[in-house]
Parts: C-alpha cells; sequence; structure tokens
C-alpha cells in the first residue's frame, strides 16, 4: 500500500508540474468517481488542434467526416513530378512536347499509387489519415522495385475513462476529455530503389 501511495504522488506531482507550465491546473479523474463521467465535456476542436499543433498534416489528416468528404471530393490526377520540370535538351517546342507526353506516360522511375483514407475511430484526433501503397511492383524498366516509404506522426488518443478537471484562471473548475498523443506509422509515398 505504501509503495502504491508513492508511485500516485509522483505521478500527481509530475503531472501537476507538466500542467502548471501550461497556465492550467490539471487532474485525471477516473469516470466512474461521483459521476464524473456525465461532467466531462468534449474537448473542443480547436484545443485539439492546438494541442496536434505542427504535428497536423491537412494533406494526410482529416479530422472529421465532413472534411474527409471535402479533401476527396476536389482530388484531381497529379501530374507525375517530371512533368513540371523543363527538359534541359532541344528548343522550348521539344521541352513543351516532352511535358505533354509524361503527364500522359509516367517515367520509367515513377511507382504508381493508390491512396487510402484509414478511419481511426472517434477515440482519435484527427480520426482519418491518408495511406498509399505500391500499384506497380517493377520499375526503371524491371530493374527496381518500387517500395512504401514510412513515416511516423503523432495524433491523438481518447483516454478511456479519465476526464481531466481544469481550473480556470477565473478559478472555476470544468471537467473535459483527457486526450494524450499517440504515434502512427503510415507510408506516404512509394519510391524506385533497389
Amino acid at each position: 500500500m505504501g509503495s502504491n501511495c508513492s508511485i500516485l504522488l509522483v505521478l500527481f506531482i509530475t503531472l501537476m508540474a507538466i500542467n502548471m507550465s501550461l497556465g492550467k491546473t490539471v487532474f485525471l479523474l477516473p469516470s466512474n468517481q461521483n459521476g464524473i463521467n456525465e461532467q466531462c465535456q468534449p474537448a473542443k476542436r480547436e484545443l485539439l488542434l492546438q494541442k496536434l499543433g505542427r504535428a497536423y498534416n491537412h494533406h494526410f489528416m482529416a479530422m472529421d467526416f465532413v472534411d474527409l468528404t471535402t479533401k476527396t471530393a476536389d482530388q484531381l490526377e497529379s501530374l507525375p513530378e517530371d512533368a513540371l520540370h523543363e527538359s534541359r535538351y532541344g528548343s522550348a517546342n521539344e521541352s513543351i512536347r516532352e511535358k505533354r507526353s509524361s503527364a500522359t506516360k509516367p517515367a520509367a522511375w515513377t511507382c504508381q499509387t493508390t491512396s487510402k483514407w484509414i478511419d481511426m475511430g472517434r477515440n482519435y484526433f484527427p480520426r482519418y489519415y491518408k495511406t498509399v501503397k505500391c500499384s506497380s511492383n517493377d520499375c526503371w524498366f524491371g530493374h527496381f522495385r518500387c517500395r512504401a516509404k514510412f513515416f511516423q506522426f503523432q495524433i491523438l488518443k481518447r483516454k478511456s475513462g479519465a476526464c481531466r478537471k481544469v481550473i480556470s484562471s477565473s478559478g472555476v473548475p470544468s471537467f473535459e476529455e483527457f486526450w494524450e498523443l499517440h504515434e502512427v506509422d503510415t507510408a506516404l509515398y512509394c519510391m524506385c530503389t533497389n
């Protein structure tokens, strides 16, 4: 019993130190104590975005279904990377002709991809993130392979069974959902490599 109390005390002091630096006093309260769950208010989207900060990427993340439908409704097929650059050789007319042909036929070092939005569920913010799958296996005339490039990013996960008590600068306490950072790995693009 004594070691449990000391662990709880250390946890409490750590939480207080972290959250006092944010200008708020925060307590984690289990949702089954004294009806706290009914008083726990949803966290505002603006506060969740603020907590994510630069980790939020609007190209690969959607906050909710409305945001997702907005992002997928106006998707255009993107041109291959080389279609945007001028040719180093030949005349201006040849460069234009090369741009047009490369826009219709992908370059030998290009890996085709298909994208898919993953629904993490309502306990995650943002709820949706985009991942890609290599739809072609070979590149550069069959000498190289298309491989997905994975990146790790952070999203927020709602901690079930816990609310936090926030005491504002005016001294009025309120309870809101507790969200913590959660790491996710996803493929963002495919690369032609050996």
